[in-house]
């Protein structure tokens, strides 16, 4: 017996389709074609007088580890087994959520894309044996059940200024914090990695190098440096960039592991 306390899902604890469950309206899935930038707003104190540019474009992350549950119960049953509010998802969006055990350990950290007809559950490839484990455990008396989920990949866009151009108005997915997300059969991911050519970025190739040069970014005017960034010899993020765009089959493997397609 789990000492998760579980219990059939009751009526008024089923996600409404038109409202969240403080009954404020949902708005329709987000499209990929009017993704844009979000705008740089610090948490607190004032933005730095210079920021590096952002990655823009498509970035392939691979086939999505998840499960499908479906059936009458589907979401009633989820909206008790993770930390956020199922509701508040668009049908073709999703919304992300934390998946905890009995004594409020982790176990995985996951998107919840709501369909019409199912609710399908992606999280990170490592995580996906835990979770599967931990639902089954609490899959009791609601009238659902899991699948696997094969045949889908996840892509993550990351918006530009102006939105992409030649995507279809119906390819809707879910703006997070590190872009917008998709989850797509592998054939439509496909051709949205055709739609947007690549181009290569101008502080570096890779997410990381951007993320790590936006910790090093002077800060009210000074020019300081982390020790790292000033070793002898280390190459510049824009150097770097270069001589991957002129030689990609040179690429470092921490430039070519993150699978990046940028957009022109």
């Amino acid at each position: 017996m789990s000492p998760q306390v579980t219990f059939k899902s009751n009526e008024d604890k089923a996600p409404q389709e038109e409202v969240d469950s403080a009954g404020k309206p949902v708005a329709p899935a987000a499209r990929l074609c009017d993704a844009v930038r979000a705008p740089y707003t610090p948490s607190h104190g004032s933005a730095p007088s210079a920021m590096p540019q952002p990655p823009v474009g498509l970035e392939d992350l691979g086939p999505a580890a998840g499960l499908r549950v479906v059936g009458p119960d589907r979401e009633k049953w989820l909206q008790g087994m993770q930390s956020n509010d199922l509701a508040a998802a668009p049908y073709g969006g999703a919304v992300a959520g934390a998946f905890l055990s009995g004594k409020g350990r982790l176990v995985a950290l996951g998107l919840l894309w709501r369909r019409r007809d199912e609710v399908i559950v992606t999280t990170e490839p490592d995580r996906l044996e835990a979770l599967r484990a931990h639902l089954d455990k609490l899959l009791i008396m609601e009238d659902c059940e899991m699948q696997e989920a094969p045949g889908l990949r996840r892509l993550r866009y990351w918006p530009a200024d102006a939105p992409p151009r030649s995507v279809p108005e119906h390819v809707v997915g879910s703006p997070q914090p590190l872009g917008f997300e998709l989850l797509l059969p592998e054939a439509e991911a496909e051709r949205r990695v055709c739609e947007l050519e690549p181009m290569v970025n101008t502080r570096g190739c890779s997410n990381g190098n951007w993320a790590f040069n936006r910790l090093r970014m002077p800060v009210n005017g000074s020019s300081r440096q982390s020790a790292a960034s000033s070793r002898p010899g280390r190459e510049s993020s824009t150097k770097r960039a270069a001589r991957c765009a002129s030689s990609p089959a040179h690429c470092p493997t921490d430039c070519a592991a993150t699978n990046i397609v940028l957009n022109r």
